[in-house]
Formats: structure tokens, sequence, C-alpha cells
């Protein structure tokens, strides 16, 4: 066997010729892919950076924002966006209680989650990643987004699994 294509729930781009026109079966645009990393302190509010790609129109969005314990925040933006897929840190032990969380709500949400690497959401090439995707697009507007570092985290994971 040779693999001639590939395909997840939130990245249909290699099939969508065999799919038609882009569209769902509920007859939804092309579906959206999201990236988040979390970052929570003891008794403090969790900081949730995520990145979401609409392949229709090659649109990358990033947001930063503080939200309670039950991330209700999260679950409200992704139904908000209509997710299918989205992309979490890996957590081989399952001992990281707001991994856990996160994946309840979007499995309460039908969302197919996808586990990478804790190395996939480092910043470190972000920038260079993100100056060569937006060519001549990049200006002062996209580099106050690099700034959000958990956010361009989640960037960075999203672009690598692209």
């Amino acid at each position: 066997w040779k693999l001639r294509k590939q395909a997840s729930p939130g990245n249909l781009q290699d099939v969508e010729e065999e799919l038609g026109t882009g569209m769902d079966s509920q007859g939804d645009s092309a579906p959206m892919m999201l990236a988040v990393k979390v970052t929570a302190k003891a008794g403090e509010a969790r900081c949730v950076g995520v990145c979401f790609a609409d392949a229709s129109v090659r649109e990358l969005g990033v947001s930063e924002f503080l939200d309670n314990d039950l991330y209700s925040n999260f679950e409200s933006l992704l139904i908000q966006l209509g997710v299918k897929e989205c992309l979490i840190i890996r957590d081989t032990e399952k001992k990281d209680a707001e991994l856990a969380k996160l994946r309840q709500i979007c499995d309460s949400c039908g969302i197919a989650l996808s586990e990478r690497p804790q190395a996939d959401f480092g910043v470190r090439d972000i920038e260079q990643d993100l100056a060569r995707l937006l060519k001549d697009e990049m200006g002062i507007g996209t580099l106050m987004f690099t700034d959000l570092k958990i956010a361009m985290g989640s960037a960075a994971a999203l672009i690598k699994y692209l």
C-alpha cells in the first residue's frame, strides 16, 4: 500500500476534490481546526492560548484569554467557531488535570482530538514560520500577536500539523 492522500476531521484539503465543494455533510463550510495550550498556576485564573485555522479562506487566528476552572470561555469559542478538530499537548500518563478538562470539553462538543508532542508547541521558530507563511502580508498588526507567547505556542503546533 502507498499513502497518496491524508486527511483528518479538521484538515480535509487533500481530499476536497473527492468530497465536492468544500462543504461537509451538514452543509457547513470547510472545517475549523484549533490548537490550544494552557498555563495554570494554583489560585490563579487559567491562561488559554489558541490558534485556529479556516482552510476555506486560508486564515489563521490567534487569541489569548483568561478562563475559569471549568473553561467555559474555551468551550464557547469551540462552539462559536464550529471547530471539528483540536490539537492538544500529548499527556501520555494522563496526569495533567487541566488537559483532562480540555479533553472532556472537546469530547462533549463532539470534537476530534489530536495529541501532539510538547515540542510542537514551542515558540522558538514561530516568527520565521509566520513570516514564511504570510510573506508580504506581514505587517505591524502581525508583530503585535507575537507577544502572545501561549497563543504563539498553539500557532506553532497548528502550523507544524498542517
